[in-house]
């Protein structure tokens, strides 16, 4: 599956693997397929084929593929990098899109990148779509049960957002 994601992504299955983290469908509502690369080159450089993302994300039922790079600041915050490719949800790149970033919030906590502080809340910042030069930022909370379980409890994303049309249907 890594090698499949990587030919779509237009990137080596080595910047897969060698980010330490798997591939992986998860939903908090909506599912998206993960792929984590090992640069912020890769996040940029990605797709190569929407046509094999396309199949990916029908193969997997999931709304579109996001392709990010982990980093932890200076401060131990935890920051990520990344893309969304959804051509089969009508949109080839969603620069900004809340329900991977909340997805993404849990999938890096159940692979013990993102920690909670005291309280049971981890925070996340996605920054998503820079390369698309639309980019914007997610805030992510996480909270996890109190009884050390590791558990989710709840996942809240919040951000700012600028309104660029507004419209009506009428049917």
């Amino acid at each position: 599956e890594a090698a499949e994601v990587a030919a779509a992504l237009g990137c080596g299955r080595e910047a897969i693997a060698a980010s330490g983290l798997p591939v992986q469908r998860v939903s908090t509502g909506s599912p998206w397929l993960f792929a984590p690369v090992t640069s912020r080159a890769a996040v940029d450089a990605a797709p190569a084929d929407f046509n094999a993302i396309v199949r990916l994300s029908r193969e997997q039922d999931t709304l579109g593929v996001y392709v990010f790079v982990p980093e932890r600041t200076q401060s131990g915050e935890v920051t990520t990098w990344g893309r969304c490719f959804a051509p089969v949800a009508g949109l080839n790149e969603d620069p900004v899109t809340g329900s991977a970033s909340g997805a993404l919030g849990c999938y890096l906590r159940a692979h013990g990148r993102l920690t909670p502080a005291e309280g049971g809340v981890a925070r996340l910042l996605a920054r998503q779509g820079y390369a698309g030069g639309r980019g914007g930022d997610v805030r992510v909370r996480v909270e996890v049960d109190s009884e050390g379980s590791g558990v989710v409890r709840s996942v809240a994303v919040t951000g700012s957002a600028l309104l660029v049309a507004e419209g009506t249907f009428v049917l």
